[in-house]
């Protein structure tokens, strides 16, 4: 068997790099995907083989075709929700390392990928349930809860990020300025994380939003204590985006809901987004943090772009810093 085995490894080049694949992937801290190249690898080995049932579908195109056909609608689905998207850049809120018209592969293995929370988030599959009235209506609400897999890489201050608006549910594209616990400030116009000034990556010369802060970005479970300096920092965010929470004061006191308390500890990790074309971004500057279960992946590089003008040659396969 094992002879076998080691034969048709030299003979199938799809199988050698499935089975490299799941040697390789546990060092980039991937060992879900190391799973599912290796249980890929199994199948392949299974469907390509000469065994009886598998001679009887592969003689039967009225099986086989149909099964073929829903593989690869599988294998896209997997893709999509595990590996990668294509997005389309509408607006000019990061140029000029982005501009209006670039089509960008945004990786999702980079920080790892965000599980869907209902159907509804699972492409092509979320047409069975929008088709159907007793599900349809269930649409905009979380059915599980949220969890994320393993990426290569981890958040960094200045990726270019790919995340939902944490109120709208838009999709929007902007460069990540403060991790959670980072102390950020603008003075004068100047980004400060820690008291360091942050590298620009910006054309403009001024910012519309010249002061702000100094905020410490929310971490998970991170606890402060309520004030009327915290409450008003903190108030609008917690009520909006923290598990549907309701933070209220009266007289002096604060309340959870009908529960009086004195501190408040943070659901999520929170990030600070903003617009390279600062005077052109609606941002966190505006709407405030974006929880880290928002995160969609990190843009890696422009697949190619094309607008009104006609198609973009200079920009095809161009990273993206």
């Amino acid at each position: 068997m094992l002879k076998k085995l080691i034969y048709r490894s030299g003979k199938d080049g799809y199988f050698i790099g499935l089975i490299l694949s799941t040697l390789i992937f546990p060092f980039l801290n991937l060992h879900w995907l190391s799973f599912t190249t290796g249980l890929f690898a199994i199948l392949r080995l299974i469907l390509t083989g000469n065994g009886s049932s598998i001679v009887f579908f592969k003689r039967r195109p009225v099986f086989a075709y149909p099964l073929m056909f829903i593989g690869v609608i599988l294998f896209a689905v997997w893709m999509r929700v595990f590996v990668f998207e294509i997005f389309v850049v509408p607006s000019s809120s990061m140029e000029n390392t982005i501009v209006p018209g670039d089509k960008l592969i945004v990786s999702k293995l980079a920080y790892g990928p965000g599980l869907p929370r209902s159907p509804f988030e699972i492409p092509w599959i979320n047409l069975f349930f929008y088709l159907a009235p007793q599900t349809r209506r269930l649409s905009g609400s979380p059915w599980w809860d949220y969890h994320r897999l393993s990426g290569y890489s981890q958040y960094k201050n200045g990726d270019i990020m790919i995340f939902k608006h944490p109120v709208t549910g838009d999709i929007f594209i902007k460069r990540c300025i403060a991790l959670p616990g980072d102390t950020l400030q603008i003075r004068t116009g100047k980004i400060f994380i820690n008291s360091k000034t942050f590298e620009e990556k910006t054309t403009a010369k001024t910012m519309s939003l010249v002061s702000l802060g100094p905020n410490v970005l929310p971490q998970k479970g991170a606890t402060i204590t309520l004030d009327s300096i915290s409450f008003r920092l903190y108030k609008s965010m917690i009520n909006k985006i923290e598990k549907n929470r309701k933070l209220t004061s009266k007289e002096g006191k604060y309340f959870l809901g009908e529960k009086e308390i004195t501190r408040y500890s943070f659901y999520d990790d929170y990030f600070f987004m903003m617009g390279d074309n600062r005077n052109d971004s609606n941002d966190s500057r505006f709407w405030g943090p974006v929880p880290e279960e928002n995160i969609v992946g990190k843009a890696a590089f422009v697949l190619f772009s094309n607008d009104h003008q006609g198609f973009n040659w200079s920009r095809l396969f161009k990273p993206l810093k």
